[in-house]
């Protein structure tokens, strides 16, 4: 059985920043899935005021801003609304990456009136099990620092 060494098998990153959301969010650029099988969406969703809801989706792209191939939105890739009914939760996804574009993006589609009415979300990735494990070096921190 192989090892499972979390410092060299996972990639994290920042898809959508975890704020109160009053409009769509569309990062301009995706994150570079290069080398891992696997990744692992991790939606925090506080809670929605209003009637305010939110979609999250997954995009793919060959560029990392999809100049010259658009990013387009993965079929079965929206996940359970977020609303005032389901909040207060972290929802989580884990989806194959072969076969898929390089660039992944997540995008949160908002509905609600603009202004008192929010949805609190972040999501973040994780990229996991690399075919080359020097794909990702991790960082050493001192704790005592």
């Amino acid at each position: 059985m192989a090892e499972n060494n979390p410092q060299t098998n996972i990639k994290d990153g920042q898809a959508i920043a975890t704020a109160a959301y009053a409009a769509t969010n569309t990062p301009s650029t995706g994150q570079d899935s290069l080398g891992f099988s696997e990744l692992l969406v991790s939606i925090n969703v506080g809670t929605c005021v209003g009637a305010a809801s939110g979609l999250i989706r997954l995009q793919e792209s060959s560029a990392v801003d999809g100049s010259g191939d658009a990013f387009a939105t993965w079929t079965n890739s929206t996940f359970t609304a977020l609303t005032t009914s389901n909040h207060q939760k972290c929802v989580r996804g884990r989806v194959k990456l072969e076969g898929r574009k390089r660039y992944i993006r997540a995008t949160l589609t908002y509905t609600g009136n603009g202004t008192t009415e929010v949805v609190p979300a972040g999501v973040t990735f994780l990229f996991l099990n690399p075919a080359d494990t020097a794909q990702y070096t991790p960082q050493t921190y001192d704790v005592n620092a």
